[in-house]
C-alpha cells in the first residue's frame, strides 16, 4: 500500500497557495505531488467534486513511464472512487466528477486554454521558466488555483528564484527543503554508497537537495550568505554608481565604500529606458544636488550617430556634482578577476557585500555563465550580465593596475 509520511502530509495540509519543495533523490516527490492533487483539504479530487487537477512532468515519456502507473497504483486500491481511466490521455475521472490528468511540458500547446484547480509540476528544474508564468500560472487564475512544484535542483535556475521566494514567504509562496536521508525509506547504506561512486558535487545535488553553481559560474567566489550585508544607505558617506547603458534592462548598482569595504546598498533596473530617465531616477531617490562618483562602460564616453550628447554628458547635466571615473574597457578575464577578488580573495577575505534587497545583482553572480568551452560571458540572457558588468567597472578602476583611469567632470 503507498503512502505518505507525516512530514508530506503536514505540507500537503499548509494552507500556502505556492508551495515549493527542494528534495533529494527517492525522498518520494512524485508520491507526494499525486497524493496532494487527490486529498488536498482546498481541492483535491478525492474531496470536492468538479475539480480539474493537472500534474506536469518535464516530459510525456516521463508521466507515462513513471507517475501514471505510480497513480494507477493509489487510485486502484480504491476502485469504488473512480469512474473511468483514460490509458490514451493519462487521466482518471471519479465519481465526483473530479478528474485528474498527466501533461508532459515539452508540448506546451497541449496546456493552452484550460481552467484548472491545481496543478503540480514535478521535476520543475528543468521546465521552462515560461511553461509556468505564461501557460500553467494563467490557468489557475479564474478559478483561484493552487500549485505544488516539486524536484530536485539543477543549478540557480527559476527554480531556485521559486525556493529562494518561497523561504522569504512572499506572495503567499512556502517553501521546503529535505535531503535523501530525510526519507523513512531510505536505507542509509543506499547513501554511503551514493558518496562512493559520486563526485562530491554531484552527491550534494542529487542526494542533499543543494543548489550548486552549473559548470562556468564566473562569479564562482560569491556565497549569497557570506557575501551578505545589513548595511544601508548613509548620507554621510560617498555615493558611487556603477553604471551599465544596456536599453533592456538598463542597471545601476549603487555602492558605498567603508574602510576599505565595498557595499553594494541598492539597485536601479528599469526596461526600455534611457541615461536620461536613468539619472533622474536616481536624482529622485539620492538627490540631484548630490556628489556622485559614477563609474561605468568605457562606450558611454562616445557620440553616437543619433545623438551629438555622450551618455555622460547627459548624466553630468542633470547630477551636476558628479564625477566620471571611466577607462578603457579591460579583459573580460581582467574584470572578473578583480571581482572575484574582491568577493573572496584566495586568503578567505571578503571585501564585497550584497545587500539582500538587490536581487538583480544576486542573481547575476550567481547564474552569469561563460560560454561552453570560451573565456567569454554567455550573453544568451537577455536579463543577465548587465549589472555585474556595471559593478566590475567600478572594482577594476579602482583594484586594477591595468589600463589609464579618465576622470570627466562637467564643463563650467
Amino acid at each position: 500500500m503507498l503512502s505518505v509520511t507525516q512530514a508530506q502530509i503536514d505540507i500537503i495540509n499548509d494552507p500556502a497557495r505556492f508551495k515549493v519543495i527542494v528534495a533529494g533523490r527517492r525522498w518520494g516527490k512524485t508520491h507526494l505531488s499525486l497524493f496532494d492533487l487527490l486529498i488536498n483539504n482546498d481541492n483535491g479530487c478525492w474531496k470536492f467534486p468538479k475539480m480539474k487537477n493537472w500534474f506536469v512532468a518535464p516530459t510525456y515519456r516521463q508521466v507515462k513511464n513513471i507517475a501514471w502507473n505510480i497513480l494507477k497504483e493509489i487510485c486502484f486500491e480504491y476502485p469504488q472512487l473512480i469512474k473511468k481511466k483514460n490509458e490514451a490521455e493519462l487521466s482518471i475521472e471519479f465519481i465526483n466528477g473530479s478528474t485528474i490528468e498527466l501533461k508532459g511540458a515539452d508540448n506546451e500547446d497541449s496546456l493552452r486554454g484550460v481552467g484548472l484547480n491545481k496543478v503540480n509540476p514535478d521535476e520543475f528544474a528543468f521546465m521552462k521558466k515560461e511553461a509556468w508564468t505564461e501557460v500553467l500560472r494563467p490557468a489557475l487564475t479564474d478559478k483561484k488555483g493552487t500549485a505544488m512544484f516539486i524536484g530536485t535542483p539543477d543549478g540557480f535556475n527559476y527554480f531556485y528564484d521559486l525556493f529562494q521566494k518561497g523561504k522569504n514567504e512572499e506572495d503567499n509562496y512556502k517553501s521546503w527543503f529535505y535531503k535523501t536521508i530525510d526519507s523513512p525509506f531510505i536505507d542509509p547504506l543506499e547513501i554511503e554508497e551514493a558518496q562512493r561512486t559520486l563526485d562530491a558535487r554531484t552527491f550534494r545535488q542529487e542526494y542533499e537537495a543543494s543548489f550548486e553553481a552549473i559548470g562556468g559560474r564566473i562569479y564562482y567566489a560569491f556565497d549569497r550568505e557570506k557575501n551578505k550585508t545589513d548595511q544601508i544607505y548613509n548620507k554621510n558617506i560617498q555615493l558611487i554608481v556603477c553604471m551599465d547603458f544596456n536599453v533592456a534592462p538598463m542597471c545601476w548598482a549603487i555602492v558605498q565604500n567603508i574602510k576599505g569595504i565595498d557595499y553594494v546598498i541598492d539597485e536601479i533596473v528599469e526596461y526600455n529606458t534611457n541615461t536620461e530617465y536613468m539619472s533622474k531616477r536616481l536624482g529622485d531617490i539620492y538627490g540631484y544636488g548630490t556628489y556622485y562618483q559614477i563609474y561605468g562602460d568605457y562606450s558611454g564616453t562616445f557620440r553616437s550617430t543619433s545623438s551629438r550628447t555622450t551618455d555622460y554628458e547627459i548624466i553630468n547635466q542633470i547630477l551636476p556634482n558628479s564625477t566620471i571615473r571611466t577607462k578603457p574597457n579591460p579583459s573580460i578575464i581582467d574584470r572578473v578577476n578583480a571581482v572575484n577578488s574582491r568577493l573572496c580573495n584566495a586568503k578567505g577575505e571578503r571585501r564585497l557585500f550584497i545587500n539582500p534587497k538587490c536581487k538583480i545583482v544576486i542573481k547575476d553572480f550567481e547564474q552569469v555563465i561563460y560560454k561552453e568551452g570560451k573565456r567569454e560571458i554567455d550573453k544568451t540572457s537577455l536579463d543577465l550580465t548587465h549589472i555585474s558588468d556595471a559593478i566590475g567597472y567600478y572594482i577594476d578602476y579602482e583594484y586594477s593596475l591595468k589600463g589609464r583611469p579618465i576622470v570627466y567632470q562637467r564643463e563650467n
